[in-house]
């Protein structure tokens, strides 16, 4: 056995290693639940009210997005409302007026409180928002 065999097994370990140490990281960042969390985004249908959870790494298009249910571009982002009425409930979906081309505020159908772009969080709902 010469040295060019013992280099064939060095270089088939570090090869080994290196798969290992990929598989390892893609691992990681698949089962990361915040990196899960940064990357979605919760969509509605505007006709039906169904929630879609949406990777932003795949893409979702122009708004209104396709639905992959019904085929037809009925999907808008949503800002959550955690108004007292909604936050026990861990908050309401509702797409904003502005995105359906209606004027005027938006109100959580719900509870009633005003829901605007990024809205305010559960922690920060009942302090009076912004």
């Amino acid at each position: 056995m010469g040295a060019g065999f013992n280099k064939k097994i060095a270089l088939a370990i570090a090869a080994v290693g290196v798969l290992a140490l990929l598989a390892c990281r893609v691992w990681h960042a698949v089962s990361n639940p915040v990196a899960t969390a940064a990357n979605t985004r919760t969509l509605m249908d505007a006709e039906t009210g169904e929630l879609i959870a949406v990777d932003v790494a795949e893409g979702f298009g122009p708004f209104p997005a396709v639905n992959p249910h019904t085929g037809r571009r009925t999907l808008y982002p949503t800002e959550v409302c955690y108004a007292d009425g909604c936050a026990a409930r861990g908050g309401t979906h509702v797409i904003l007026n502005q995105y359906l081309g209606k004027e005027g505020p938006t109100y959580c159908p719900r509870c009633g409180a005003e829901v605007r772009f990024h809205n305010p969080g559960p922690d920060q709902a009942g302090s009076g928002g912004w």
